[in-house]
């Protein structure tokens, strides 16, 4: 937001970004300074910030299940997965394969028949 001059008053946008704490570190000086003097955008600025002190009470607030961060970061590849969930990722290939070695190293048997 570009800065103006501390002559003029500050919009609701200028109050409402204030309040929420938006703004760059030149523009919030200048409406902190200018707020201090004039009475009228101090009350535009109360005002801006009694309502985003109630925007936190407006979406009901809910906890979520205990086992969500832990499956977001392992999901995520932040965090490794529990053994037990990597033995159980690698048991049914390996399976397969010793099931399929067993097969193959089976000794033949042949069967004789007699006329």
């Amino acid at each position: 937001m570009p800065s103006a001059p501390t002559s003029l008053h500050i919009t609701q946008d200028e109050a409402d970004e204030y309040a929420l704490g938006v703004l760059d570190a030149d523009d919030n000086a200048r409406i902190a300074m200018h707020a201090a003097g004039c009475p009228a955008c101090q009350a535009l600025i109360d005002s801006a910030m009694e309502l985003t002190g109630q925007l936190a009470l407006t979406a009901p607030q809910y906890s979520p299940p205990p086992a969500l961060k832990a499956a977001v970061l392992r999901d995520s590849g932040i965090t490794r997965a529990p053994p037990w969930r990597r033995i159980a990722r690698y048991a049914r290939p390996a399976a397969v394969a010793a099931a399929i070695a067993s097969g193959l190293s089976a000794p033949s048997v042949s069967v004789e028949r007699s006329a």
